[in-house]
């Protein structure tokens, strides 16, 4: 009886952890010109849009503006957890998104979800709509192109860019 029980406390342990990337999110570009080519060192931003309950967002505030960073810089250095191996390399070597031309922006929970403090001590989620501003051009993004980077999600590799042109 003794055993079943240690068994039962030990796997309700495991089942408390956690993905080192849990409540991350990312939306992936692939630039293009024209000519179909990639377009290098684009200035590219993510901008929060239409939410008018964005003061009232607890723990990330206001609208929201991110600039976006080729792929594999911002996995390797501008994730919400400090490392120093090439998460990239690890949990992102069969991703077809890379090379040139592809460039990242990266979300927190909270900055994926509006969350707004309620009267009984909870949180009223909102989710939040973005739009990509490259040179002069918009574009909508659809919530299925905000991926979760939590493992429990599936491989990176199932992450589709968005595809965008500068024509």
């Amino acid at each position: 009886m003794w055993f079943i029980l240690i068994v039962l406390a030990f796997s309700a342990v495991s089942f408390a952890q956690h993905c080192p990337f849990d409540g991350a999110h990312i939306i992936v570009v692939h630039l293009t010109d024209a000519d179909k080519m990639p377009v290098m060192n684009a200035q590219i931003t993510l901008q929060e849009v239409e939410n008018p309950e964005a003061e009232s967002c607890s723990y990330s505030k206001g609208l929201l503006s991110k600039s976006f960073f080729r792929v594999k810089d911002l996995l390797n250095t501008g994730l919400f957890i400090k490392s120093k191996e090439d998460i990239a390399g690890k949990y992102c070597a069969d991703c077809t998104f890379l090379g040139d031309g592809y460039y990242a922006a990266s979300l927190s929970q909270a900055e994926e979800n509006c969350m707004i403090a309620t009267d009984n001590n909870d949180f009223r989620y909102r989710k939040r709509k973005f739009e990509i501003f490259s040179g002069d051009k918009v574009f909508a993004v659809d919530p299925s192109s905000i991926y979760s980077l939590c493992l429990g999600s599936g491989k990176w590799s199932r992450i589709e860019p968005i595809e965008l042109s500068q024509k």
